[in-house]
């Protein structure tokens, strides 16, 4: 789940250089170049309005991606982590360099904030998806429309219900509630205001009747 997804915090501060300085370290190339390069993405992107520093500005919390954005956010923690530790054991920073990190580290920290209060949006939302799925499942299936009227098939009458052959004088339920007779017709239970309780016979050319229990037939 997202939730259980750990959101990284930014490092400390860097030593600011002291005069006499013990001999540097020198930092690796490859680490600067990276943070270099990632600092200069953070600054084009919120120029061109692209960083989400809130859950509202973005619209619509997408639970789905958020444990990709965590995973991206703690990358870009250690990079940082990496570099503050490699300039501090190399005597510390100038006053340049301090001032750029710590831009970078409020960005940083702004994103966090920001995937701490999606993850708690996500949480609620699961929490939400699962009463709902509780509450479907504790209510009963409907039986099919029919099922409770078989006993009101008329078995006189101008129109009695002849079950197939194959159900074995038993009536004959169907997948949409009704019942099906010896000619292939469909009855299904109808309770109309206006009609009464009728069943609603269709035979396979289309054409339909009404029948009462008693077998009475009303076209």
């Amino acid at each position: 789940m997202t939730t259980d997804c750990t959101i990284q915090e930014p490092p400390g501060d860097l030593d600011h250089q002291h005069r006499p300085r013990p001999a540097r370290r020198r930092v690796p190339d490859s680490l600067c170049a990276l943070v270099t390069a990632s600092l200069a993405i953070t600054a084009l992107l919120m120029g061109l309005g692209l960083l989400v520093q809130s859950p509202a500005s973005a619209g619509p919390v997408d639970c789905s991606s958020l444990p990709a954005r965590i995973a991206a956010h703690n990358q870009e923690v250690d990079q940082l982590s990496a570099y503050a530790r490699s300039v501090n054991a190399s005597g510390g920073a100038t006053s340049a360099q301090i001032a750029q990190f710590e831009a970078q580290k409020a960005q940083v920290n702004g994103r966090g904030r920001a995937l701490e209060a999606e993850r708690a949006e996500c949480g609620r939302r699961a929490g939400r998806e699962a009463e709902e799925r509780g509450r479907q499942a504790a209510v009963p299936r409907p039986e099919w429309p029919a099922a409770g009227h078989a006993d009101q098939l008329p078995k006189s009458g101008a129109m009695p219900y002849v079950p197939p052959k194959s159900a074995h004088g038993q009536p004959k339920s169907i997948r949409n509630g009704g019942f099906v007779d010896n000619k292939g017709r469909v009855w299904t239970w109808d309770k109309s205001r206006h009609g009464g309780e009728h069943w609603d016979v269709v035979d396979r050319s289309g054409h339909h009747v009404n029948v009462y229990p008693n077998g009475h037939v009303r076209g």
